[in-house]
């Protein structure tokens, strides 16, 4: 059976176009195959064609308001079960299998009148045709002979109720609509919907005699989970005029015991996945007249109903991970006003410093600040949070105010972090610490004291005898145990004039090679090095070796602090 098109157009009953030629032009002028008498649509709008063994491909002809596939352009796109082609104030759908009653394009009335045509191939001369007189805004009507669906009010009400549930994008309400509109096919007093989510069988939605609404049981204790079950592994409609007489219905306990007498269980999917079924059963026997025909009408619905779940299901992801992606944005603003807006003045020492986060927000920090009181001092720390991302982020925002809190107490720097360590202790979730480097310059004698906590080396680097040094941070990491004892140990450095100070998370010392190697101290060394000593120079010339090293994604924040003595 050939693959087909649902043509809706606003006010006019859809109807179903089967794809029995290997070209299918649509456009407004009327030698086309489906020609369609809208201003919005270009005269050669786009063609659908046969390619073996891909199937069915769309392709746009350079038309003046493009061809647009489920909400995006396209110039061409193979077409899968349930795609919308949305062109001017008609929708078409594309369905894999075209339905018994689905007209052939031999079936179709020729154009009413000829336009000049440029040169495009069609295979068969029938078209669909808007009578001249009603080529502006949406109000074509489109003439189809009469054939033998005429009376037949189910296969139109099927593409009015399909037009309708893709309408639909949000979950629940569309699970609500997929009932009904069985319920509008199949007419029942009972329906439920029950969808299957990793095997387990979930009532959702229920119209019955039984309850005006869908409460807590009701309905669910009349339905036979064995039933659907079979639906959803035979992935085809389950049909009973008599299910506990039934041969192999029969023999269901639940089926036997609730005494059910006439059942249809309607499964609905998508890409070989079933997402649920629907549940209609009548407490007479043979109330599903013209059977048959009952089964492929809510077959062909139930390949509808799960193209329409999962397109829901997709928006609803793509709809929260732009929310995510608006909050992870917001959360990356906030942070920055963390970091240091502008530098200090400081007098006989510059200083720089950036962060690069691997994600929107990091779990690195650093800062620097001035106590005034009781000796002129400069503040500096780096510190890094395990992990990355928005939780690593919620706790480099309290490091960063544990950090000011605590350095107006101008206690020593293996001080300050045994307090901020006890505090961290106690709030952080297991697993979770931080590793520092805490410094304070006194501007008055130059004299820089720091202490480790389990963070990388500081680089010491003095320019006028080319020394370069790598200071162990030594410590231990803050918020794994309350009390370090004597860990945190404040060690002294006397800076002289040019001799600068560059500090560092493991996202520069780890970068990878794509061969794997990892940057190393030494090539943070090597960089630091260079006729430019500026901490500005010496901070892009890290992040550029870094860069320049691990050219692929970012694997992990990147942090890179430097001072220099004037």
């Amino acid at each position: 059976m050939p693959a087909s098109v649902i043509v809706s157009m606003p006010g006019r009953q859809p109807f179903e176009v089967a794809l029995d030629a290997d070209l299918i032009t649509v456009g407004r002028a009327e030698d086309n195959v489906i020609s369609l008498r809208d201003m919005n649509v270009s005269r050669y709008h786009f063609s659908i064609e046969r390619r073996d063994p891909l199937g069915f491909v769309i392709r746009d002809r350079d038309s003046r308001n493009g061809t647009v596939v489920n909400g995006v352009s396209i110039m061409d796109k193979v077409l899968v079960e349930g795609d919308q082609v949305r062109v001017g104030g008609s929708v078409l759908t594309f369905r894999a299998r075209a339905s018994a009653h689905a007209l052939t394009l031999g079936e179709l009335t020729p154009p009413a009148a000829a336009e000049p045509a440029r040169p495009v191939p069609r295979p068969v001369p029938a078209a669909i045709s808007v009578p001249p007189g009603q080529e502006s805004g949406h109000s074509g009507t489109i003439k189809v002979k009469k054939q033998r669906r005429t009376g037949d009010q189910r296969w139109q009400k099927l593409a009015e109720v399909a037009c309708a549930i893709n309408l639909e994008h949000e979950i629940e309400p569309l699970l609500g609509r997929i009932l009904d509109a069985v319920l509008s096919l199949v007419p029942s007093k009972s329906g439920f919907l029950i969808l299957n989510e990793a095997g387990e069988l979930k009532l959702t939605v229920a119209r019955s005699d039984l309850a005006a609404s869908f409460g807590e049981e009701a309905g669910a204790g009349r339905l036979s989970q064995q039933i659907c079950r079979e639906a959803i592994a035979q992935r085809r409609p389950v049909l009973s005029q008599d299910a506990a007489g039934d041969e192999h219905l029969g023999q269901f306990m639940s089926v036997v015991n609730m005494r059910l007498k006439s059942i249809l269980c309607v499964p609905f999917s998508a890409q070989e996945e079933v997402l649920g079924v629907v549940y209609l059963d009548e407490p007479q026997v043979d109330p599903f007249a013209d059977n048959g025909e009952v089964v492929e009408l809510v077959g062909a619905f139930g390949d509808l109903a799960g193209i329409a779940l999962a397109n829901a299901r997709l928006m609803h992801e793509i709809a929260g991970r732009e929310r995510l992606e608006e909050e992870l944005r917001i959360a990356s603003q906030i942070q920055r006003r963390f970091l240091p807006q502008h530098t200090p003045p400081v007098r006989g020492l510059e200083l720089a410093g950036q962060t690069r986060p691997a994600r929107s927000v990091g779990g690195d920090l650093y800062d620097f600040f001035n106590r005034e009181e009781p000796r002129r001092e400069l503040i500096v720390s780096i510190g890094d949070v395990a992990g990355k991302g928005v939780g690593a982020g919620l706790v480099m925002g309290t490091v960063h105010s544990l950090l000011r809190a605590l350095a107006e107490s101008h206690l020593r720097t293996s001080d300050i972090l045994a307090r901020m360590n006890r505090h961290l202790a106690r709030d952080l979730e297991p697993g979770l610490f931080v590793s520092m480097l805490l410094l304070r310059y006194d501007q008055q004698t130059g004299e820089l004291l720091f202490t480790g906590a389990g963070h990388e080396h500081l680089v010491f680097y003095r320019p006028s005898t080319n020394q370069m040094e790598f200071m162990r941070a030594g410590g231990v990491v803050l918020g794994l145990a309350p009390e370090l004892g004597d860990r945190l140990q404040e060690r002294a450095l006397v800076l002289q004039p040019g001799d600068v100070i560059v500090l560092y998370t493991d996202g520069a010392t780890e970068a990878p090679s794509p061969s794997g190697e990892e940057f190393g101290l030494e090539r943070v060394g090597a960089a630091v090095r260079g006729a430019d000593t500026s901490p500005a120079a010496v901070v892009e010339r890290v992040l550029q070796a870094v860069t320049a090293f691990s050219p692929g994604p970012q694997h992990d924040d990147l942090t890179v602090v430097a001072l220099r003595r004037t």
